[in-house]
């Protein structure tokens, strides 16, 4: 019996060093890239957490912001109150201090009657 090979005899390619060089190339290049590209979305999602965390502070510090503005006008109404307060009894001190001068001066001075003021009654 013959036997007949019906298949096609290929022949090994073999590659030359300038296509084996231009591969690696290629092959770094593409690794190159990766790597930079991994860098940078790392670098983002780092970057994006930290704006993140930066924009929940900003808006607690808003709030303490608004706290503080808050009770600083309360204080200078109660600032206010108080100065009322403190001229009202600088007011009184000093209208007790005249109307004692005056209890005083009165107190000094002798009394002076009906008598005293029309002469004695006939």
């Amino acid at each position: 019996m013959i036997r007949v090979n019906l298949y096609p005899t290929f022949e090994a390619v073999t590659s030359t060093p300038v296509q084996q060089y231009a591969i690696l190339g290629i092959l770094l290049a593409a690794m190159g890239v990766g790597g930079w590209y991994w860098n940078v979305t790392s670098t983002r999602a780092s970057l994006q957490v930290t704006v993140d965390q930066l924009q929940a502070k900003s808006i607690r510090l808003q709030e303490i912001t608004a706290k503080v503005e808050e009770f600083e006008d309360r204080k200078r109404s109660l600032e206010e109150r108080i100065a009322i307060i403190e001229r009202l009894k600088d007011n009184q001190i000093r209208a007790c201090g005249v109307d004692e001068c005056c209890n005083w001066q009165r107190s000094q001075q002798p009394s002076r009657t009906v008598a005293d003021k029309f002469g004695p009654a006939r």
